[in-house]
């Protein structure tokens, strides 16, 4: 029972990084300059770049939001998609995050004046 546990949250860091490199994939074929695109040299540079690495370094902050969506035992398809959605969208949410536009306080809320 304890090693299913285990087997589902690895497969849910592996759709998460899974959806990291579909994302990086993306946008190189999207901005593929001559039309052709080659995956396997694609896949070769994305796993060298640091751009790619940055992702895997952020990649624990996206794995403990899809693990407070899930909880500790993801059982459905739609745990495995959400793991998956996270990692493709890992710079947006990381973009938010490191501009400071994260989720702020109302106005005249803040507790300040307690």
């Amino acid at each position: 029972m304890v090693a299913q546990v285990y087997q589902k949250n690895i497969a849910i860091v592996g759709m998460m990084v899974f959806g990291i490199a579909a994302s990086d994939l993306y946008e190189r074929a999207r901005t593929a300059s001559n039309g052709s695109f080659n995956v396997i040299l694609a896949a070769r540079e994305m796993v060298l770049s640091p751009r790619f690495c940055m992702a895997v370094v952020v990649s624990p902050i996206l794995l403990n939001s899809v693990y407070a969506t899930v909880g500790a035992n993801p059982t459905k398809l739609s745990d495995f998609l959400l793991a998956f959605q996270n990692g493709f969208f890992w710079k947006s949410i990381f973009g938010t995050i490191s501009h400071g536009q994260g989720v702020q306080a109302p106005e005249g809320n803040s507790g300040a004046n307690r």
